[in-house]
């Protein structure tokens, strides 16, 4: 292999190294991005269905206050 051979090699290994790199940050950063909104989506859920459970409480038991 010479010397021009090898730092061409050398270069094509280096950059198929960095797509993959990008690509599996590119990935990561999609499901991230996803699960930290659906997260906040059931968190938002949540909070409605406790006002609900609290207001349907409150008005089926006017004694508790």
């Amino acid at each position: 292999m010479s010397k021009t051979q090898r730092r061409i090699t050398g270069l094509v290994v280096l950059a198929v190294f960095t797509m993959l790199v990008a690509f599996a940050n590119s990935a990561n950063a999609g499901k991230g991005g996803g699960g930290a909104e659906a997260e906040r989506e059931q968190q938002a859920q949540l909070i409605l269905l406790k006002q609900r459970q609290e207001s349907s409480n409150s008005s089926s038991n006017p004694n508790s206050q």
